[in-house]
């Protein structure tokens, strides 16, 4: 190979290492952005992970770093909201399930959840009004007829809980289980 060639050669090698070092520093449109939705879907893989093992503190942070990423903002927040009530972290429930109704205010878990955080933070007179209307308007549904019954006894309403107990299991006569445990409250409170 002559000496020209041999320059010429080397000028070319020396252009394509230095253009391949150059556009393995430029960034790619969108790159970042991409990159924040797999770190997004990355924490809120891992929060379920934790949310599975009761480690809600942990989850609850892990959500809402999920929560930058707006296809799964409100699932991320739902979850998020759902760790705060299993955490006992009932102010921060009721803001996070009072957003998510601003946005889905026919969303029949959203309402339900509000019903029992407020039942469970002595804000019994609205959890009463809400378990009431969630019952009327979804009276099918087992779980909050449960709900419902349970939030009448905590209020004192004793009697209407009980009639509402025996309609439960008229309507739902294979939730053994759930009546044995209904039952136990108007047990536990005689003794």
């Amino acid at each position: 190979m002559k000496p020209l060639e041999k320059g010429v050669l080397s000028v070319f090698l020396s252009g394509i290492v230095l253009f391949t070092v150059s556009c393995a520093s430029i960034k790619i449109p969108g790159e970042d952005i991409e990159k924040a939705h797999n770190e997004a879907i990355n924490s809120y893989n891992e929060a379920l992970s934790l949310e599975q093992k009761s480690y809600y503190e942990e989850a609850i942070a892990l959500y809402e770093k999920a929560m930058s990423y707006d296809k799964i903002y409100e699932m991320s927040l739902y979850k998020k909201a759902r760790c705060e009530a299993l955490a006992e972290l009932w102010d921060s429930a009721e803001r996070d399930f009072s957003t998510l109704l601003a946005r889905d205010s026919s969303n029949i878990a959203v309402r339900q959840s509000l019903a029992y955080i407020h039942a469970n933070n002595g804000k019994l007179e609205t959890a009463l009004e809400e378990y009431r209307l969630l019952h009327e308007q979804n009276s099918y549904d087992d779980s909050i007829a449960e709900g419902y019954i349970k939030t009448l006894f905590m209020s004192g309403d004793v009697e209407n809980a009980k009639k509402e107990l025996d309609s439960y299991k008229n309507q739902f006569p294979k939730n053994k289980e759930a009546v044995k445990k209904l039952e136990s409250i108007f047990t536990a409170s005689d003794e």
